[in-house]
C-alpha cells in the first residue's frame, strides 16, 4: 500500500516537472520567436530607411543637376545680351578759344586730323605710356600734326590681333568740331583718341576709356582730353621753333594752364 503511494506520488511529481519543462521550452521559443521578428521588424525598417535615404540623395543630385543646367542657360541668355560689335559716333568738340586760355591762344590756333582706334589694352596694344618714349609715329603726330606713321603702328598693333578698327578726322580751327565713326567688339572694348594741338613744340591732347561697363555698351559718354608733352621737343611755347630734345624725355602730363582745351562725345548708333 505504502509502494503503491509511492509510485503515484513519483509519477504525479514526473507529470508535473515534464509539463514545467514543456511551458518552459515552449516559452523560450516563442521569446526566440518574438526576438527574431524584432530583428527582422528592425531589419526591415533599416532597409527602408536606407532606400528612403538614397531617394533623397537622387533627389538632391537631380536638383543639383537641374540647378547647374539653369544656371549654364542664364550664363548663355546674359552673353546672348552683350552686343558683340558695336559703332560708334566719334565728336571731337574744341573749346581752346581766347576766352578760355587767354594767355595760351595763339593766332591760327587748331587741331591736327585726330586719330583714334579700338583695342584691348594691353601694354603692346597701346601707343604711347605716360613714362614712356614717345614712338616715331607719337613724336611725329605730336610735332608736326602729320599721322602716315602712326597709322602705320597701329595697322600694326591691328596686324597683331589687339588692335580692331581705326579712324581719322580732319584739320579744323579751335573752337570747333570734327566727327567720325568706328566700330569696337567685345574683345577690343578700349578706345584711345589722340591729336596734336597746333601750332606747339610737340603738345598733344588724348584719352584712353573703355565703353564696355558691367556687361553693357555705353549708350551715350563724353570725356575729357588730357594735353600730354610728348617729350620730344625742347620747345617752352606754343610758337617756339624746333629744338629736338636728345635723349627724349618721357611723355608727362602738360601744366594745368593748357588742359581743358576740348572733350570727345561718344554716342552708339547700331543696336
Amino acid at each position: 500500500m505504502e509502494l503503491k503511494k509511492t509510485n503515484i506520488l513519483l509519477l504525479t511529481t514526473l507529470v508535473i516537472i515534464t509539463g514545467f519543462g514543456i511551458y518552459y521550452f515552449s516559452s523560450q521559443g516563442d521569446s526566440e520567436e518574438v526576438s527574431l521578428n524584432s530583428t527582422a521588424i528592425k531589419s526591415e525598417d533599416n532597409i527602408i530607411l536606407n532606400n528612403s535615404l538614397q531617394d533623397l540623395d537622387i533627389k538632391d543630385e537631380n536638383k543639383d543637376l537641374q540647378k547647374g543646367e539653369q544656371g549654364e542657360d542664364t550664363e548663355g541668355k546674359d552673353e546672348e545680351l552683350i552686343e558683340k560689335f558695336v559703332k560708334y559716333k566719334i565728336e571731337f568738340i574744341a573749346r581752346w578759344s581766347s576766352k578760355t586760355h587767354p594767355n595760351y591762344y595763339p593766332v591760327n590756333a587748331h587741331f591736327s586730323p585726330f586719330v583714334a582706334y579700338s583695342h584691348n589694352n594691353t601694354l603692346g596694344a597701346m601707343i604711347f605710356k605716360k613714362g614712356g618714349e614717345a614712338t616715331v609715329g607719337v613724336e611725329d603726330m605730336a610735332e608736326t600734326g602729320a599721322t602716315q606713321k602712326l597709322n602705320k603702328e597701329i595697322d600694326e598693333i591691328i596686324s597683331k590681333k589687339i588692335g580692331f578698327k581705326k579712324t581719322q578726322g580732319n584739320v579744323f580751327n579751335s573752337p570747333g568740331t570734327s566727327s567720325s565713326e568706328i566700330e569696337l567688339s567685345n574683345n577690343y572694348r578700349y578706345l584711345t583718341f589722340v591729336s596734336m594741338l597746333a601750332p606747339s613744340p610737340d603738345w598733344f591732347i588724348s584719352v584712353t576709356e573703355n565703353l564696355l561697363i558691367d556687361g553693357r555698351w555705353l549708350d551715350s559718354v563724353e570725356f575729357n582730353l588730357i594735353t600730354y608733352d610728348a617729350g620730344s621737343d625742347s620747345g617752352e611755347n606754343l610758337t617756339s621753333l624746333d629744338r629736338d630734345t636728345k635723349p627724349k624725355e618721357s611723355i608727362k602730363i602738360f601744366s594745368d594752364n593748357l588742359q581743358g582745351l576740348g572733350k570727345i562725345i561718344l554716342t552708339k548708333i547700331t543696336k
